[in-house]
């Protein structure tokens, strides 16, 4: 994201700069993309915490982008499964 705060504070000097819009929202997309697919890796190696940080780094930003919010709220689901398992576990 910093490179697009630097496209964006190019644009105060020149606003009309078609080249920065384009820069800045294409570097949006590639940091989401980025977390998004970093999100869905640790969720399949089961490290949902991982992946729930990654996920809410775009929701943050972007909540409707793909499924983040849908993928977030599995995440947390599951991992309260597990905590309440290992919970259990402990107890016996």
């Amino acid at each position: 994201l910093s490179a697009k705060k630097e496209f964006e504070a190019s644009l105060r000097y020149k606003s009309d700069c078609q080249k920065c819009h384009e820069y800045a929202k294409r570097s949006e997309e590639i940091y989401k993309d980025i977390h998004y697919k970093r999100g869905i890796s640790y969720f399949g190696k089961e490290q949902l915490a991982d992946a729930i940080k990654e996920w809410e780094l775009i929701h943050d930003i972007d909540p409707g982008y793909k499924e983040v919010e849908k993928n977030i709220n599995k995440a947390k689901t599951l991992l309260k499964r597990l905590e309440e398992i290992r919970k259990a576990q402990e107890q016996q």
